[in-house]
């Protein structure tokens, strides 16, 4: 009796220490489950971090990239204006042109009727 006594408490001393080894193998998993977890933890902050940097540089490059386009939109406006600036100058100049010559022609019919009437009156 006191051998089964002692046997009973040797058996719950064993379960004692098979609870306290199963809770403490529990306890080291557990452990090592956050400490990986920690480490994915810092590789995905680490990726977003990466990820951030490179959506910045492409939205910098982006914004470089619509101001140019701007900037060029802005220059062949300018330039259709200039262009239809210098067709209507060169309407001008053909208009000043086509009267230039139609002075000289008539200048040089009166020349022309002139001369002859001179000779006329010189013979």
């Amino acid at each position: 009796t006191a051998k089964a006594k002692r046997r009973g408490v040797d058996e719950e001393l064993e379960t004692e220490r098979e609870f306290s080894v199963t809770t403490e193998k529990a306890l080291d998993e557990a452990q090592e489950a956050n400490e990986q977890a920690a480490l994915k933890i810092d590789d995905l902050s680490q990726e977003l971090m990466h990820m951030k940097a490179k959506m910045k540089s492409e939205n910098q490059t982006n914004c470089a990239l619509n101001s140019e386009v701007a900037q060029l939109k802005h220059d062949i406006t300018d330039s259709r204006a200039r262009q239809q600036e210098l067709e209507w100058v060169k309407a001008q100049a053909v208009e000043v042109a086509r009267r230039a010559e139609e002075r000289n022609e008539t200048n040089m019919n009166v020349r022309t009727v002139e001369l002859n009437r001179l000779k006329i009156e010189s013979e």
